[in-house]
């Protein structure tokens, strides 16, 4: 059964990062058709397609474009930065989960460079040379096998199954369940922060609250939270 629960865990984990990364990548878009006077149109995040952000009119269309991988890499790696040592198996899925966003985004941009996949396309259409866009994915890919690299042996975790607690890996099944189905009725997760917004008892169920509400006080956490449900709640169609 440790082997069994180690699976889970895996796999529950990695389908967690891909939905997760994807998140992140569009939230970056978002944040640069808002900051630059562009309509944010339609987010698509579903687990059966690949996300995409859709703005019109779009003025900035170069800095819209660069902020998904941006953001996508970089906060992923500031939240796992604020998780406290003393909290070690939060810690090494934030950090894996950082490594994780850093080398999808860094190969996305990389390799899809040399075809104008996706938001490489834009990238080059908009004036940005095909070097600063393997630069980027370069040093995103490297970041990224380091994280990986500071979490240990691949070969000594394979070997041990019984460092996967079965809480642990059942915990991790909830957690993608759950954000399966707040991805398949994005109304319920627009409801969802907001009830977070106007209930503090809830801010306090979740690790990550408690951190922000400690570092900058729980009015900054209600507004950021109002802020973001309203954003999905229009932003996200209902499906």
């Amino acid at each position: 059964m440790q082997r069994v629960h180690q699976i889970v865990f895996v796999v529950s984990l990695l389908v967690l990062c891909w939905l997760g990364m994807m998140g992140v990548h569009e939230l970056g878009h978002v944040v640069g058709a808002l900051a630059t006077g562009g309509t944010v149109k339609q987010v698509v995040l579903h687990p059966l397609t690949i996300s995409r952000t859709e703005v019109s009119p779009n003025p900035q269309p170069a800095i819209v474009v660069w902020l998904g991988p941006i953001v996508g890499c970089l906060l992923p790696v500031g939240v796992w930065r604020l998780v406290p040592s003393r909290f070690g198996i939060v810690r090494n899925i934030a950090m894996f989960f950082a490594g994780f966003c850093l080398v999808a985004n860094g190969a996305y941009i990389a390799f899809g460079a040399f075809n104008g996949v996706g938001d490489c396309g834009e990238m080059l259409r908009t004036g940005s040379p095909l070097w600063t866009l393997l630069l980027f994915g370069g040093v995103a890919m490297s970041c990224g096998f380091f994280c990986w690299h500071r979490l240990g042996s691949l070969k000594k975790f394979v070997s041990e199954p019984a460092v996967v607690a079965p809480v642990t890996a059942y915990v991790m099944v909830l957690m993608l369940g759950g954000w399966i189905v707040l991805l398949i009725w994005p109304r319920l997760l627009a409801l969802i922060l907001i009830l977070l917004a106007i209930s503090p008892i809830l801010l306090f169920f979740g690790y990550l609250n408690s951190l922000l509400i400690k570092r900058v006080g729980i009015l900054p956490v209600l507004v950021a939270w109002s802020i973001l449900g309203t954003l999905i709640g229009f932003f996200l169609p209902a499906t």
